[in-house]
């Protein structure tokens, strides 16, 4: 209960940041399922899964098997989905333990499938297929780390299968490449530049009605 609160409670944060306007190009195929581990970076961590209770992500994180919990919610009067991945520091999960936060958002817009390009900001307009990720590690309620996805290559796409509302499902695929944003923080468990390919998600997802 504790947790799901929280999840909220994180929304409800993330809704509240100031909207910005931006221009994402969608393709008709976008994320490479077989991409090659070409680092051979060391000095970074992946934290633990978690119960994976509402459904599991997967991916390669810089050169190594990366697994998160996911929780997906649809905003109905806001037309909103939100994804979220998050892993912990230790196998315990309980309130104060650090954790590492995946946060996916765009406008559902009556699509079931979908090809976007992963942008730092969210878009304005409610009509646009725009996707906002971003990428930070937390302990409580305080942010430890941040990252912001890198605008200037062209590596970072979402890949929507399947929306199904009446089951409650979603799946897709994703790649990404996350630029490290707090420079002076307390807490370094990643690299100053964090990759994330081969991904792969599916999850319940859960109507949420505001008020």
């Amino acid at each position: 209960m504790n947790n799901y609160i929280f999840c909220i409670s994180l929304l409800v944060v993330l809704f509240s940041c100031q909207h910005e306007s931006i221009q994402t190009r969608t393709l008709p195929s976008c994320v490479n399922t077989q991409e090659r581990i070409m680092s051979r970076d060391t000095g970074f961590s992946v934290f633990n899964k978690g119960l994976q209770e509402k459904g599991y992500a997967q991916a390669i994180k810089i050169n190594k098997p990366w697994e998160a919990s996911i929780s997906a919610i649809l905003i109905q009067e806001q037309d909103i989905i939100v994804i979220i991945f998050k892993t912990y520091y230790t196998t315990e999960i309980y309130a104060n333990n650090i954790s590492e936060y995946i946060t996916i958002e765009f406008f559902y817009n009556k699509i079931d499938k979908g090809c976007f390009r992963l942008e730092k900001n969210r878009p304005t307009d409610s009509s646009a297929q725009l996707v906002r990720i971003r990428y930070f590690s937390t302990q409580g309620d305080l942010t430890i780390d941040r990252y912001l996805v890198d605008e200037e290559n062209d590596d970072s796409y979402l890949e929507i299968e399947n929306i199904d509302l009446e089951n409650g499902k979603i799946s897709g695929r994703f790649m990404v490449t996350f630029l490290r944003e707090s420079v002076h923080t307390p807490y370094t468990f990643n690299r100053p530049i964090v990759r994330f390919f081969n991904g792969y998600f599916e999850a319940d997802l859960e109507i949420f009605t505001v008020g």
